[in-house]
């Protein structure tokens, strides 16, 4: 039988990856782990060629494996990184810029509120309210006989952009027209608002509450009833 022969490509014992372990290696490749002693870790490997080769004709010189100490890399194990489409991406860019546009208009209607404010005090009676129409809406209500009535709301803003707003009928407001409808021949009698948007009056009234815009909870607005018109001036 030929002598085994240890090259520097063959057997030897080396140092694992966390330079504690003597571990066999044939020429770069690991074998197996033998022993934290050097002296123990020989005998083994000569235990493992001996085995390994069936060789009891071996001299012990034939059997010595050389040390040649240099460490292993140490294995670092593949991470799993998550494939993530371009859609996907591509929505998670857009939802980012949505919340920031959504931020932006936060911030403006929170700064814009900041600058406007309630008038008057609840209950207290405020005269010469220079206001200048910037709405005028129908809302339905239920009178004490259970039978729909069509109501009016009209939304102002006064020299200094606060923002107040009327609820109701009142003939300084609401009068009653001949209205023509699709669905019907004649005219109809119905009510309807006195102004237009943009139309400016100066009135007196009484403040009924102070709340916020419904489209901007930091818009003050100012609630008033019972107004009367002093002067009227529609926008041409």
């Amino acid at each position: 039988m030929n002598a085994l022969k240890n090259t520097e490509i063959g057997y030897h014992i080396s140092m694992g990856a966390d330079a504690k372990m003597y571990i066999l290696n044939k020429g770069e490749d690991y074998i197996k782990n033998l022993s934290t002693n050097l002296e123990t870790a020989k005998i083994k490997a000569k235990e493992y060629l001996l085995e390994a080769y069936q060789s009891d004709d071996l001299s012990d010189e034939e059997l010595k494996v050389p040390l040649d100490l240099w460490l292993r890399p140490k294995y670092v194990p593949t991470v799993y990184v998550p494939y993530t489409p371009d859609w996907l991406k591509f929505n998670h860019h857009i939802e980012s810029h949505k919340k920031h546009l959504q931020f932006l208009k936060n911030k403006k209607l929170k700064d814009d509120g900041a600058k406007q404010s309630h008038i008057g005090t609840i209950n207290e009676k405020v005269e010469n309210l220079e206001l200048t129409i910037t709405d005028i809406f129908t809302y339905v209500v239920e009178n004490p006989n259970g039978y729909p009535i069509v109501s009016f709301g009209h939304k102002f803003v006064d020299q200094n952009g606060n923002h107040l707003i009327y609820f109701g009928n009142s003939k300084q407001f609401v009068k009653e027209d001949m209205v023509e409808k699709d669905y019907s021949d004649e005219p109809i009698k119905e009510n309807v608002s006195i102004y237009k948007v943009e139309d400016k009056i100066t009135v007196k009234a009484t403040i009924k509450d102070h709340t916020y815009e419904k489209r901007n909870e930091f818009m003050p607005l100012t609630i008033i009833k019972r107004p009367s018109v002093i002067t009227k001036k529609k926008e041409i």
